[in-house]
């Protein structure tokens, strides 16, 4: 109701007498009143509405698209694979040792990997050294893979298992001589557990992953292609000394990943497994449900504000605001300082590089090649035989830049075996992802 109405209606009811008057002004009142709860309720409804602080869970179209290149892996190397995605800044550091020590005898290896401070699932995947430089390489997908199983370990062991069944119904999962595929029915429910066929060697499979689970639901969300670039077909690598921090199994019917650090105690001698039991891992006699350590998280901020609670870190939106006031002036207004290649700085042979723009995701690849940064793409691209690696480069709990040294070298990735190195040794190529896996695209 206007000003000018509720006047009119005041003057005119004055006319009447004081009577009328004070009905009327009650009724322009109770009027007024009546519109407020809508408008706290329109304010309210407009709130919800708003962009929260934290992402959302990840759909079913998002979790298969992400586990499709490795749900076809046998189940040991897949739990370990999903562990130490949650630590990817040690996993660009494993790829770096192993580039550095390949050339080291067994027993100078083995005493090296023990002395370095990083989680046993990271240690692991030293035993595949191409696996290990995925995950190294292609760190968008492997920090996505890690926020999934991190908040969501239920739903990423279902959907390892819905895409199993479909890529068996398709026909391109059998068992053959490098694995063994045993489907398991109770009730209503299908497990299919892979191993590799024999108990001395790892098994990666190589497969297409637009051919093997046939018949793709989800247009919008392609599955990723990604497969180690080393491999042409599937290869049987022997089991290395490595393999001995491997205590990670696939509990599906627990929908988690369970620990026993006695696991493959014949492999590797030189481990002090005592340590690990008395790590404050919530382990009861080294046994138990794998838990997420945020001591091995290092500066990756975490996806979701509940989870950085959780854990006592910070959030990617948390983590890119850092980078950006950082990036303007420091709390005394000085302007910032760039030392050696960054944004806006001088690069290599003293050239001027522009600002990079950074993803919500956090952690960004840095080519020290050119002094310059360049953002990782949102969605994982394929490895190239010639990719030059770069490091993973985010920011710390307080809100600092975390700059790492990336020349990690030129590795050539165009090799048709795996190399024989210390870490493992190939038993030749074997048909991928079953039957139907054969050469990737």
């Amino acid at each position: 109701m206007t000003e000018g109405r509720v006047r009119s209606l005041e003057i005119g009811s004055a006319a009447r007498g004081p009577r009328a008057a004070l009905a009327l002004v009650a009724a322009a009142l109770a009027l007024a009143l009546a519109g407020a709860p809508t408008r706290a309720q329109d304010a309210a409804a407009a709130q919800a509405a708003a962009p929260g602080e934290d992402e959302p869970a990840f759909s079913a179209e998002q979790l298969e698209q992400m586990l499709a290149p490795i749900a076809l892996y046998p189940d040991d190397l897949l739990s370990q694979i999903l562990m130490a995605s949650t630590y990817p800044l040690e996993v660009v550091q494993a790829d770096r040792w192993v580039k550095v020590h390949e050339d080291l005898a067994p027993e100078e290896a083995e005493k090296a990997l023990e002395e370095e401070d990083w989680d046993p699932s990271v240690k692991s995947l030293v035993a595949v050294p191409d696996v290990l430089a995925l995950l190294s390489d292609e760190l968008d997908w492997t920090q996505e893979l890690g926020d999934a199983f991190i908040s969501q370990q239920e739903d990423v062991l279902a959907t390892v298992q819905t895409l199993r069944g479909r890529a068996k119904e398709n026909g391109k999962l059998e068992s053959n001589d490098e694995q063994k595929v045993e489907v398991n029915v109770e009730g209503s429910t299908q497990t299919i557990v892979i191993e590799s066929a024999q108990p001395d060697v790892i098994y990666v499979p190589v497969y297409d992953t637009t051919v093997v689970y046939g018949y793709w639901p989800y247009p919008a969300y392609p599955p990723y292609p990604y497969y180690p670039p080393a491999y042409r077909v599937g290869a049987a690598i022997a089991i290395g000394f490595a393999w001995g921090y491997a205590w990670g199994h696939c509990d599906w019917h627990g929908g988690d990943v369970d620990i026993d650090i006695d696991r493959n105690t014949n492999i590797n001698r030189s481990i002090d497994r005592g340590k690990y039991k008395g790590d404050g891992s919530g382990l009861r006699d080294g046994k138990g449900a794998w838990q997420h350590d945020a001591r091995h998280r290092g500066s990756v901020p975490y996806r979701d504000s509940k989870t950085a609670k959780r854990f006592d870190g910070v959030t990617n939106k948390e983590a890119k605001a850092s980078r950006d006031s950082f990036r303007g002036r420091s709390d005394s207004g000085s302007p910032r300082v760039i030392k050696g290649g960054s944004e806006g700085g001088a690069g290599a042979g003293g050239s001027r590089t522009p600002a990079a723009k950074t993803s919500d995701r956090g952690p960004t690849i840095r080519d020290s090649s050119s002094g310059g940064r360049t953002p990782s793409s949102s969605k994982p691209s394929r490895s190239s035989s010639s990719k030059s690696r770069g490091g993973l480069d985010s920011v710390d709990r307080g809100g600092k830049q975390v700059k790492r040294d990336s020349s990690r070298g030129q590795a050539s990735r165009s090799r048709s075996a795996p190399s024989r190195s210390s870490f493992s040794g190939s038993r030749g190529g074997g048909r991928g992802g079953g039957r139907g896996g054969g050469r990737g695209r």
